[in-house]
């Protein structure tokens, strides 16, 4: 992990090469079978996980935030539908622009701009609740010194890890070489590993929100990290997932920042 400022300028990079890409690719997205862009809800006693995934990616595209994590879902298909969208919005602008007698390079720059503040990946995974933890009620500074020691110990898969993720993936973009995505898909691996065994650990009653922060922000970004590797050749799914890679990543630092401070404002 790194701080998010090189991060920030590494995906501000990416998105510049992969939009450039993909604007050689609007065209042909957009001649392929783009879904409507008409939604109905489906009522939520009846929708699986795969079903909500595409919902909330789909109102995500249309800049409608959703609440709570997005439900783990084996089928990750609804990502598909990012290209084809954009591609589809775009063309409906532009094509509105000429329309009117109103199409310039500025213009579209704007409706570019417009379209682009809501591309952004929803991905699914696993979450943790109070009822998977093991809690105890003593928080002593005993107790809670022997569950920094568990937890370092269960932490140990994120050692593994000899490359910062961001680089991994910048690599691959200016490469292309697969090399780089099994070893980001490893590090997906490691904090999914690193989230599991840390599930198992007993923690004091009084830092189980903190411990449960920790899981389920590694398994959103774990999850960020599958989703770049399966769509590093999708442009535009590409640039989304960037986004929610850098929101993922943001919400591991703090969960972990948040429990430092929580070990330094208790531990003597």
């Amino acid at each position: 992990m790194r701080g998010l400022s090189p991060l920030s300028l590494v995906a501000i990079l990416s998105v510049l090469v992969l939009l450039g890409v993909s604007a050689s690719r609007v065209v042909s997205l957009a001649r392929s079978d783009v879904r409507a862009t008409t939604y109905t809800a489906v009522p939520s006693e009846a929708k699986s996980a795969d079903e909500e995934l595409l919902l909330r990616q789909e109102m995500a595209l249309l800049g409608v935030a959703s609440e709570g994590p997005a439900p783990e879902s084996d089928n990750s298909d609804y990502l598909s539908l990012i290209g084809p969208h954009v591609a589809a919005q775009l063309m409906g602008e532009y094509a509105g622009l000429s329309e009117s007698g109103a199409f310039s390079a500025e213009a579209a720059q704007a409706a570019t701009v417009d379209i682009a503040k809501n591309l952004k990946a929803v991905v699914g995974y696993k979450t943790y609740t109070a009822a998977d933890i093991n809690t105890e009620a003593d928080s002593s500074s005993a107790s809670l010194a022997q569950y920094q020691s568990d937890l370092k110990v269960s932490l140990e898969p994120l050692t593994r890890m000899s490359s910062a993720e961001f680089e991994l993936y910048g690599m691959y973009v200016q490469t292309g070489d697969e090399m780089y995505l099994t070893k980001l898909r490893e590090a997906a691996a490691n904090y999914r590993e690193a989230a599991r065994l840390s599930a198992a650990v007993r923690v004091p009653e009084a830092a189980l929100s903190y411990h449960l922060a920790i899981l389920n922000s590694m398994e959103y970004f774990g999850s960020a990290l599958e989703h770049m590797t399966e769509y590093a050749d999708d442009p535009f799914a590409s640039v989304a997932l960037l986004r929610t890679y850098n929101d993922a990543e943001q919400k591991m630092l703090f969960s972990f920042n948040e429990l430092g401070q929580y070990y330094k404002n208790k531990l003597p």
